[in-house]
């Protein structure tokens, strides 16, 4: 399938084509169809990973603190302490980097500008099929997990 412009005077409406079945689909309708679909998804998945990530920050966060506090105290020593400290900075540093790569800022299909939609589908988005005589979605699946969302 590729995506064919239709130019009229005022407007340009952009289809998918498919060159086996000879048949078109307005792009409008496919991004209606598939607002649903990626909805779930981001609730489910997206902010999951997300979830999980905060957690994670937050579980290193603690071990700073009783790190810190046992230095204090004297119960190890400086070596030891400023070791764990960089150990505990490039985890962090990790725990950060993975988190802005599996938050981009969605939100919602519908709110997300087109660029923000094309990144979407570029990194979690394997395939989506589309009944063409009926004009639905038939499945969408996804690239981490490899999830199947279908009709």
């Amino acid at each position: 399938m590729r995506s064919q412009p239709t130019n009229k005077p005022s407007i340009v409406y952009k289809y998918i084509y498919s060159g086996t079945l000879q048949l078109r689909i307005n792009e409008k309708i496919v991004d209606k169809l598939v607002a649903v679909y990626i909805n779930d998804y981001i609730e489910s998945q997206v902010v999951e990973n997300v979830r999980d990530k905060i957690v994670k920050l937050k579980r290193l966060d603690g071990r700073l603190k009783l790190l810190d506090k046992m230095f204090l105290e004297g119960i190890i020593n400086h070596d030891y302490y400023e070791s764990e400290r960089m150990l505990h900075e490039q985890k962090t540093d990790y725990s950060i980097n993975s988190l802005r790569l599996v938050n981009h800022g969605f939100q919602k299909w519908e709110t997300m500008e087109n660029n923000q939609k094309r990144e979407f589908l570029l990194s979690y988005v394997e395939k989506i099929i589309i009944d063409m005589y009926k004009k639905e979605v038939v499945e969408i699946i996804f690239v981490d997990y490899k999830q199947v969302i279908s009709n």
